[in-house]
C-alpha cells in the first residue's frame, strides 16, 4: 500500500488542553509504575514511553509539570 502525506492536525484550545492534561497525568504516574516493574523489557518499554509523553509536551510548548 502506498502510503499517503499526512497533515498536522487543527485542535482547538480546549482539545490542546486536554491533551496536556492526559500527558502530564501520563508522565506523573509512569515513574510509580516504572519503580513496580520487575522485567526489565517492561521497565525500557515504560521509560521510552515516559520519553515520548514529555517529548509531545515539550513539542506542544506545555510544561511537564
Amino acid at each position: 500500500m502506498q502510503s499517503t502525506l499526512t497533515q498536522s492536525p487543527i485542535l482547538t484550545s480546549e482539545e490542546i488542553d486536554l491533551l496536556a492534561e492526559l500527558l502530564r497525568r501520563e508522565a506523573r504516574t509512569l515513574p510509580v509504575e516504572i519503580r513496580h516493574t520487575d522485567k526489565r523489557a517492561a521497565r525500557e518499554a515504560l521509560h521510552r514511553r515516559l520519553l515520548a509523553c514529555e517529548a509531545l509536551l515539550s513539542k506542544f510548548h506545555l510544561e511537564s509539570a
